[in-house]
């Protein structure tokens, strides 16, 4: 069961208030009052299957279990609970204010972004010391048929899956700013200074699972890495090119520019969704050119899709 499935549902409840309310004008006669109440009944289904899906799986469920020397099962320290939990808020709202297309560099994240990566604590379990976290339904923000949070947590993912590879980190944390860089260094460091680890799972709206154990004997290795790039200097580009492919699941597109150069990145959602329209034309995009430098891995360009026209 998905996200599509419930907006079919709630297409076909509509088609079915649609007829009703038609057939009300006429209810006086016999024929259509048998209609009618077959009609609500049909109505009345449909909103119990809505219900049912929306309850089974509409949601996005993680869980962050904290442990350590200094941890005790069932018990933590207050400091080193809130530095874990705002470190991993402060990611999500950073990678959704880029790719939302919000881009601020500094300050609190526009209201929008911190209701989308708004997550509740249902519950704790055992195993040191443990979080599930929910993102229910009602809660989350749709594009034409994809779940924001869901390519936010993604994006996260990508990021702390791929820490031990300094050049695919590079990679993949740049298009993001040098905001998420200084936060991803800070929460890192922070786990660093109190000794613990941190097992992160996920289970997507579709029941995709995804799991990463960031463990504070590697940190150092992360941090260095992000120390290494020397700041995310961006550069606004214009240019015309064709459009070669389209990912909204992964936040990813490919083009080829009319230099024959062929370039791959990241964009913001609702452009990824509009170019998806425009595969195989000639267009005029508006991107963002990221370029980092490291002692290890050198100069890497990332690009960003901001727009198109």
């Amino acid at each position: 069961m998905s996200i599509s499935e419930v907006m079919t549902i709630k297409k076909k409840i509509q088609e079915t208030e649609k007829e009703i309310e038609s057939l009300s004008l006429f209810k006086e006669n016999p024929f259509i009052g048998i209609q009618l109440e077959e009609l609500q009944r049909r109505k009345s289904d449909l909103l119990l299957e809505k219900k049912r899906i929306e309850d089974a799986c509409s949601k996005e469920s993680l869980s962050l279990r904290v442990y350590g020397e200094n941890i005790e099962e069932g018990r933590i320290s207050n400091r080193i609970l809130i530095n874990v939990l705002s470190g991993f808020q402060e990611m999500l709202d950073d990678i959704a204010n880029v790719d939302i297309g919000e881009k601020t560099e500094r300050g609190k994240v526009q209201k929008k972004i911190r209701d989308i990566c708004d997550l509740e604590i249902c519950g704790m379990f055992a195993g040191s010391f443990g979080i599930k976290l929910e993102k229910k339904y009602e809660q989350v923000e749709l594009t034409t048929d994809n779940l924001i949070t869901n390519n936010i947590l993604s994006d996260f993912f990508d990021i702390v899956e791929n820490s031990s590879n300094e050049e695919k980190l590079i990679e993949i944390i740049s298009p993001f700013g040098a905001r998420t860089v200084r936060k991803y260094e800070k929460w890192l460091k922070e786990m660093q200074n109190e000794s613990v680890n941190l097992e992160l799972r996920w289970l997507d709206e579709t029941s995709s699972y995804r799991k990463f154990d960031i463990e504070s004997a590697n940190i150092q290795g992360i941090v260095s890495a992000l120390k290494s790039i020397r700041d995310v200097k961006t550069e606004k580009v214009v240019t015309i090119g064709k459009i070669t492919g389209i990912n909204v699941r992964k936040n990813s597109f490919e083009m080829q520019l009319n230099n024959k150069e062929l370039i791959k990145g990241k964009g913001v959602y609702e452009v990824l969704i509009k170019a998806r329209e425009s595969l195989g034309e000639e267009v005029e995009v508006e991107l963002t050119k990221n370029m980092t430098f490291s002692s290890a891995c050198g100069e890497k360009v990332t690009w960003m899709l901001n727009n198109i026209h």
